[in-house]
C-alpha cells in the first residue's frame, strides 16, 4: 500500500521498517518501505510492504545456548525488545545484529511465555532483523 509524507527525510529510505495507522485509526501496522516516489500532484510518498498483522509487542531473552548471545547481551543486556510479527506467520523482529541460526529464545508478551527457535533471517535493516521462527514444544509443559 501507499502513503503521503509530508517531505522526504534521510531516515525515509527503501528497507526502513515503519509503523501506520490510518488518521483516525488506533491501530498500528508494520512495515517496510520498499518505493519512494510522488503522486500526481507532486506530493512525496511512500509505498510500503505491510507485515502481518497484528503485531504483539513482547521481549526476548537466549535459552539453551546462551553462549551465543553473548555478544548481544554486552551490548543490551539481557532481554531485548521484539515485535512478534503474526503468529500465523511466525515472524519476529529484533534488534539489528540478533539474529543466529538455530538459536532458541524465550519469548514474553501478553499472550504468555513461548519458546522458540530463530530458523531464517528474512532481511536486516539498519536497525533491525526480521526473522522466521518455529514455535517449541517442551515436553511436560
Amino acid at each position: 500500500f501507499g502513503a503521503l509524507i509530508p517531505t522526504v527525510l534521510p531516515r525515509h529510505r527503501i528497507g526502513a521498517l515503519v509503523a501506520t495507522r490510518h488518521v483516525d485509526g488506533i491501530q498500528w501496522r508494520l512495515g517496510l518501505i520498499r518505493r519512494i516516489s510522488r503522486d500526481g500532484q507532486g506530493r512525496p510518498a511512500i509505498g510500503i510492504e505491510a507485515f502481518g498483522w497484528p503485531s504483539i509487542c513482547a521481549t526476548a531473552k537466549a535459552v539453551g545456548d546462551a553462549g551465543r548471545w553473548a555478544d548481544v547481551e554486552s551490548i543490551v543486556g539481557g532481554e531485548v525488545d521484539a515485535l512478534i510479527v503474526a503468529h500465523d506467520q511466525r515472524q519476529l523482529v529484533l534488534p539489528v545484529g540478533c539474529f543466529r541460526d538455530a538459536l532458541e529464545l524465550s519469548i514474553r508478551s501478553e499472550e504468555g511465555v513461548q519458546r522458540v527457535r530463530l530458523i531464517k533471517l528474512l532481511e536486516r535493516g539498519t536497525d533491525f532483523d526480521y526473522i522466521e521462527f518455529e514455535k517449541i514444544t517442551i515436553e511436560g509443559t
